[in-house]
């Protein structure tokens, strides 16, 4: 019958594709897995196992334009580095691309969700893109949009087993320096790094953080609903956070190391709100791209395309 039929043809051509992909003839192997997509999605080998031609189109386009096959916002891939901008006009790159999490530790849940072209934060979320990054040099920035400008930013989170991150925060009205009666809230732009063995005075078993520089100002200086540009910067060991607004400029800088010595490995790269609300309308990233994540991210899309049954 012409069912019969349709997936005889479509199983030559998912063959030849997958055939392709093992050859690393990129192009062909493109091709053939978006014909299928485009003319077979009914036959029954491709309807039984979608994932795996999807796998096989992503591995090809992988092996012609790199690490910017793994994003479905539009890419570019050079000399090593990858650079990405998100818009949020609708929510299917936000699903793809980001993973919402809790950045900190507490009790209020991860919020998001992309509407009137923002992707918007609140409670205590971070939007993290799942590229992973080599923290020698990547930057990436954010435009954000709020009623009260405090508690957010930008964030990054290491890949190690160590928990690691560094936050370039507006306003922060939430974190205390120093312990128990002596604690207070620094109330400030600031350029933080967290993480195990980050503080030295730290309690065993707690997640310290340190301050790398900051802006103390008396009050923040952005208006309610302006739109503040944030930035960060890491490059050869040294880390930069700036704020850009029509009332506010804020430029932050220091040596990338908590106090036992130790940078940040590989990380992941996004935006927070912690006990505050944010919109994000535009998210740029520019950076060498971790060679080892981005290999094993291939090799797992390879795996994926074992051919029809």
């Amino acid at each position: 019958g012409a069912g019969g039929e349709a997936d005889a043809a479509a199983r030559s051509v998912w063959l030849e594709a997958h055939e392709a992909l093992l050859a690393r003839k990129w192009a062909d192997a493109k091709k053939g897995y978006a014909r299928l997509l485009k003319e077979y999605a009914n036959a029954a080998c491709v309807r039984a196992h979608p994932e795996r031609v999807r796998a096989g189109r992503q591995a090809a386009d992988f092996g012609i334009r790199g690490p910017a096959a793994l994003l479905r916002e539009e890419a570019t891939w050079k000399d090593g580095r990858l650079e990405c901008e998100w818009s949020f006009d609708d929510d299917k790159a936000f699903l793809a691309d980001f993973v919402v999490e809790q950045p900190m530790a507490g009790d209020e849940a991860a919020e998001a969700e992309v509407r009137s072209g923002m992707a918007i934060l609140s409670g205590n979320s971070s939007m993290m893109c799942k590229v992973v990054f080599d923290p020698t040099d990547v930057t990436w920035e954010a435009d954000c949009v709020a009623d009260d400008h405090r508690d957010y930013g930008l964030i990054g989170v290491g890949e190690g087993t160590q928990y690691r991150a560094i936050a370039m925060e507006v306003w922060n009205t939430q974190f205390r320096l120093k312990k128990g009666s002596a604690a207070k809230v620094l109330a400030a732009h600031v350029l933080w790094m967290f993480g195990d063995g980050v503080w030295r005075d730290a309690d065993p078993g707690t997640r310290g953080f340190i301050r790398i520089d900051l802006a103390e100002k008396g009050t923040s200086g952005l208006k309610s609903g302006e739109r503040a540009r944030v930035r960060c910067e890491l490059h050869g060991g040294q880390i930069g956070g700036e704020i850009h607004g029509k009332t506010e400029g804020v430029d932050l800088k220091g040596p990338l190391k908590g106090d036992d010595g130790k940078g940040i490995g590989p990380l992941r790269i996004g935006a927070f709100a912690y006990k505050s609300r944010v919109g994000i309308d535009r998210l740029w990233v520019s950076g060498k791209v971790d060679e080892a994540w981005a290999a094993k991210a291939f090799q797992a899309l390879l795996a994926l395309e074992t051919g029809p049954e």
